[in-house]
């Protein structure tokens, strides 16, 4: 490459032989932003995937990086260690951004402000071509009302970024970081499978953020988003609680309470009882919810009935299964083999 590049995109990729050159494609379209790389850390993958990386073989702009096995958070390291650019952006191997002008305003936006640190934006989820259906997620949650290119200021405390709700706050290919608020901040926290991308925002927080008020990022929806099921990673949530509650308690207590609630859901689904009780026990220590003393009480004295109640003591949350909890919560790269392996069999 003879241009040294003024943007650096990440691209971690385990077994996404199906989408990943659609990812690198959406990247190598943005227009007006200067010089682009592409790094793409294939993360051990036992798939097709260094097979569609061939597609690029020869074009300066992309850069693959074969690694064993280490996880997102690794790979995502990686990736900026190798990078060259003055402004680091990332993008999921299964993502597709969603404007082409989109980096060259977010680089824009970071020249003429240095008090700014890094830059974020909306998602929206589409299909398996990449068409968009649903309602864009921060819009729909209330955070902006129309899209637009003005991108201005947002003050964010630890307690912005804890999502109880499955709710996505800062979508993780839509962020444009200057190379040195990574420095300030660090980067990925490797030890930790879930929670690691808002553990960085929270971080990087300090450094000042920007909100860019439109979808930048078309983000596919399947069995494989690990982000889904974040609550399914006990180990990992008590890790990025212990990091960050002395930022905001409270939050970080509704966060705890909410989901060993989920926990003893999923206890309660498998018929065992006793082990929900003690999530709920878990969960009223970190304040009071009235579903949760309905479920205690209902585990102690008929747990048979969950099955036929269990709509409402849900009440539209996403339950994790007990061999997810027990199993410390299932890694990316298995959810990802899973998913591969069911479409296979279903070709």
């Amino acid at each position: 490459m003879n241009d040294v590049p003024r943007i650096s995109v990440i691209i971690p990729a385990y077994n996404a032989e199906r989408y990943v050159e659609d990812a690198v494609r959406s990247v190598l379209r943005q227009m007006g932003c200067g010089a682009v790389e592409v790094i793409v850390v294939n993360d051990g993958s036992t798939d097709e995937t260094p097979a569609a990386l061939r597609a690029f073989a020869g074009d300066p702009r992309v850069v693959v990086i074969d690694q064993p096995n280490a996880g997102i958070s690794a790979a995502r390291n990686t990736g900026i260690r190798r990078a060259r650019g003055s402004f680091i952006g990332f993008l999921d191997a299964d993502d597709l951004f969603g404007r082409t002008d989109q980096l060259a305003i977010e680089a824009m936006y970071l020249d003429e402000n240095r008090d700014a640190g890094w830059v974020f934006g909306d998602a929206q989820p589409c299909d398996e071509d990449g068409a968009l259906f649903g309602t864009p997620y921060l819009r729909t949650a209330g955070y902006y009302t129309a899209a637009s290119t003005a991108i201005y200021r947002v003050e964010l405390g630890a307690g912005s970024f804890v999502a109880t709700r499955d709710a996505m706050f800062v979508p993780t290919g839509t962020v444009l970081a200057r190379r040195e608020a990574l420095d300030v901040s660090g980067l990925f926290d490797e030890a930790l499978p879930m929670f690691e991308d808002i553990d960085l925002w929270i971080r990087l927080a300090e450094t000042g953020v920007a909100f860019f008020p439109d979808v930048l990022l078309r983000r596919r929806l399947h069995d494989a988003n690990a982000g889904l099921q974040r609550f399914a990673h006990p180990q990992a949530m008590e890790r990025f609680i212990d990091k960050h509650a002395h930022r905001d308690r409270a939050a970080f207590a509704a966060m705890a309470k909410e989901a060993h609630y989920r926990h003893a859901l999923a206890y309660m689904a498998a018929a065992r009882p006793g082990d929900a009780r003690r999530e709920l026990a878990r969960s009223r220590a970190n304040g009071k919810m009235l579903r949760a003393g309905l479920l205690d009480a209902l585990a102690a004295v008929a747990p048979g009935l969950y099955p036929r109640t269990s709509r409402f003591f849900e009440a539209g949350r996403r339950r994790p299964t007990v061999e997810s909890l027990e199993g410390g919560g299932a890694s990316r790269e298995r959810a990802v083999e899973a998913a591969g392996a069911a479409e296979r069999r279903g070709r």
